[in-house]
């Protein structure tokens, strides 16, 4: 959308303000959204797209037979599976999907691989960026699930120490 590329633009801005962008590097979704955000956070500092790393581990969570529907939709459709999922929204399975913590499992092995000595720019979405800061933070099930995640904000993991930075 022309919303998502003015955010997009903005977000590679203060990356360019903030973080030197020349020494990270950049680990991506491979989903269409998140690889336009790297384009332009490469187009903006002057950065090679080509060096960009695109990782399937990276993806969103799987909503399964669910996705792009409503919840009216999915109760419709799997009569009962909305409450189920309500009750352990954690462990959850959707069908032909992931649970949250089918999630936590494919990035945990993701986050054992990065290097302390490097410094990383992740383009990824959501619920990816929630149990990331699970996993770095220590942080339990319900506190991840109540996390924050505008779109309109970075977040910087540093020595275990969450910061977040709002851009416009």
């Amino acid at each position: 959308t022309i919303t998502g590329l003015k955010q997009g633009k903005s977000l590679a801005n203060m990356l360019k303000d903030h973080i030197d962008l020349q020494s990270s590097t950049i680990l991506c979704s491979p989903l269409a959204r998140t690889k336009q955000y790297a384009s332009i956070i490469c187009d903006t500092s002057g950065v090679s797209y080509a060096g960009v790393t695109f990782d399937d581990r990276l993806k969103e969570h799987s909503f399964g037979l669910w996705e792009g529907l409503n919840e009216v939709e999915i109760e419709e459709m799997f009569p009962g599976m909305v409450k189920a999922r309500e009750a352990d929204w954690w462990n959850y399975r959707v069908p032909e999907g992931e649970s949250y913590a089918l999630l936590e499992s494919r990035l945990q092995p993701f986050i054992e691989e990065l290097s302390n000595d490097e410094n990383y720019i992740i383009v990824t979405h959501e619920m990816v960026s929630k149990v990331m800061r699970k996993i770095l933070l220590g942080l339990s099930e319900q506190a991840c699930l109540a996390l924050g995640h505008k779109h309109n904000q970075i977040m910087q993991i540093e020595k275990g120490q969450l910061t977040i930075l709002d851009f416009a």
